[in-house]
C-alpha cells in the first residue's frame, strides 16, 4: 500500500530508520480499502509499541488521498494470540484473566472523613451521591494529603453498598491492566470488564501522562459510560487543564462535570485528623508523642502512615507498653519512626528548596532568583517561586516579599500574573510547574 509506505518513510526521519525497520516494517499488511488498513504484528511487544509510539500520528495524521482519514486496525495473528495466551495462563492467569479493582482502605468512608475549610465543598457534593443526581463526571484534584483518595474510596463502599458494582483503580493499576490486555491479546475483556460495571472510579490521572495506549482505552470507556449516564470520578494533583501529556480530548471531557479542588488542611485541622484515626484505631497518644507527630510529619498522608507504623511496631513490642497500651513515651515514639522521621526531614519543603527546584529546571543559580536582576530568563522564574511558595507553603504576601528581598506588593503582583496566565490555559506554563512540582513533591 502507497499511502502506509509514505507513511513510514515519514517516520524514518522523525524516528530514525532503524527504528522504524525493527518496529514498523515488519507489521504486516492484511487488507487495505480507502478508509482502513489492516495489519497484523508478530508478536504483543509490538503491538504493544505501536499502540503506544504509533497510534496518535497515525489518528491525527495517516490520510488518503482525498485528505480522509484512514483508520488503521492492529491484530495479533490467531498463532501468536493463542500461543502468548497459553504462555500467560500458566504464569500468570488470574491478573491476565481478572480486571481486578484495587483494594479499599475499609476506614476510608464518609463518616471518618474530617471536612477541612478546604475540602469542605467536595465533602458536601460526596455525600449527596446515591441520593441526588450530581454532574458527571466528577474531578477532584489537589496536592497529596488533601483527602482526594479518601473520598474515591468513600464513594466507591457508598455505592458498593447500595449495591452498584463499582470498578476502583488507580491509574497506574489501569495501564497494567491495558499493557496485559495487549499482551495477551485480551483486550475485548478488559473492555467487557470496565464497561460493564455501574460506576468508573480513577485515582491518580496525572500517572496516565503520555501513555497513549491506556488515554485510548479511557476515552472510549470515558464515552461509553457518559453515554448511558453512568458515574465517572477522577482525582488527580492538578486541574484538568494543568496536566500534562494526557490528549485535549481527554481533558475536554473531563471538564464536563464538576471539577472540585480540595487544599492543604491547616495545623488545627490537622490535628483532628489525627485524633480521630487514633479514636477509630482504638489508640491513645500522650501530649508529647502526639506533638512529635504534628511538628514532624506536615502532609496528612505521611502523618497517618507514621501513626499506623507507630501502632504497629509499638504493638509488636508489647514491653513498650502498659498492660492498658495507653502510653507510648516520646523516646521510644523517635526509635519506632527514626526512618520515616529522616524520610521526612529530607522531603520537607521550604522556599529556599522551592528556589533551588525552580533553578535548576531553568538552568539557572538560585541567587538569579533571589537577587536583582531583571532579565527575562530571571524574572520568569522568580515569579514562579513565588507562586509556588504561596500555593505550596501558604505563605503571605509579606513573607514571601521577604524571602525574595522584595516588597509584598511585588510578590502579590508576580504571583497574580501566573495565576492569570493559568487562567488563560498557558500549557507551556503548566507543563513546567507540573515539573516542577514532581520534583517537589
Amino acid at each position: 500500500m502507497i499511502l502506509w509506505d509514505n507513511f513510514l518513510k515519514e517516520q524514518d526521519s522523525k524516528l530514525g530508520k532503524e527504528i522504524v525497520d525493527k518496529w514498523l516494517r515488519p507489521l504486516k499488511v492484511l487488507d487495505f480499502n480507502a478508509g482502513n488498513l489492516y495489519l497484523e504484528a508478530k508478536n504483543s511487544f509490538q503491538l504493544m509499541w505501536f499502540e503506544e509510539h504509533i497510534r496518535e500520528k497515525v489518528r491525527l495524521f495517516f490520510r488518503n488521498n482525498n485528505h480522509r482519514k484512514i483508520n488503521v486496525h492492529l491484530t495479533l495473528s490467531s498463532d501468536v494470540k493463542e500461543k502468548e495466551k497459553k504462555n500467560d495462563f500458566k504464569t500468570n492467569t488470574t491478573s491476565l484473566l481478572h480486571f481486578k479493582s484495587d483494594n479499599l482502605d475499609p476506614l476510608a468512608i464518609l463518616e471518618n472523613f474530617i471536612p477541612t475549610q478546604g475540602s469542605f465543598f467536595p465533602y458536601q457534593i460526596v455525600k449527596q451521591i446515591g441520593q441526588e443526581p450530581v454532574d458527571n463526571p466528577l474531578y477532584f484534584y489537589g496536592m497529596e494529603g488533601t483527602g482526594k483518595s479518601h473520598l474515591l474510596m468513600s464513594i466507591a463502599q457508598k455505592l458498593r453498598e447500595n449495591g452498584k458494582k463499582i470498578q476502583y483503580v488507580r491509574a497506574e493499576t489501569l495501564t497494567q491492566h491495558v499493557i496485559s490486555a495487549f499482551r495477551c491479546g485480551q483486550i475485548d475483556r478488559l473492555r467487557k470488564t470496565y464497561r460493564a460495571v455501574d460506576g468508573l472510579i480513577i485515582d491518580d490521572v496525572d500517572v496516565l501522562s503520555k501513555r497513549t495506549a491506556t488515554q485510548e482505552e479511557l476515552f472510549h470507556t470515558f464515552n461509553a459510560f457518559h453515554m448511558s449516564h453512568r458515574p465517572i470520578i477522577l482525582a488527580g494533583k492538578v486541574a484538568p487543564s494543568l496536566l500534562d501529556g494526557i490528549e485535549p480530548r481527554l481533558i475536554s471531557r473531563f471538564e464536563w462535570g464538576l471539577t472540585l479542588r480540595l487544599e492543604k488542611p491547616t495545623e488545627e485541622e490537622l490535628k483532628a485528623i489525627l485524633l480521630k484515626r487514633c479514636q477509630l484505631l482504638q489508640f491513645k497518644l500522650t501530649e508529647e508523642v502526639e506533638s512529635l507527630l504534628l511538628t514532624t510529619f506536615f502532609h496528612t498522608k505521611s502523618l497517618l502512615r507514621a501513626l499506623d507504623a507507630l501502632i504497629l511496631r509499638s504493638h509488636l513490642d508489647c514491653s513498650a507498653l502498659n498492660k492498658d497500651r495507653i502510653y507510648l513515651s516520646k523516646a521510644l515514639a523517635e526509635r519506632y519512626l527514626s526512618e520515616l522521621i529522616e524520610e521526612e526531614n529530607r522531603r520537607d519543603l521550604t522556599p529556599n528548596k522551592i528556589v533551588n527546584h525552580v533553578a535548576n529546571f531553568y538552568g539557572i543559580d538560585a541567587d538569579d532568583i533571589l537577587g536583582k536582576s531583571q532579565r527575562k530568563e530571571c524574572v520568569k522564574p522568580r515569579q514562579i517561586a513565588m507562586y509556588l511558595c504561596r500555593m505550596k507553603l501558604k505563605l503571605p504576601y509579606t513573607k514571601i516579599g521577604e524571602v525574595f528581598k522584595r516588597d509584598y506588593t511585588t510578590a502579590m503582583t508576580s504571583i497574580k500574573q501566573i495565576e492569570q496566565r493559568l487562567e488563560q490555559k498557558d500549557r507551556d506554563l503548566a507543563s513546567s510547574l507540573n515539573s516542577i512540582l514532581r520534583d517537589c513533591s
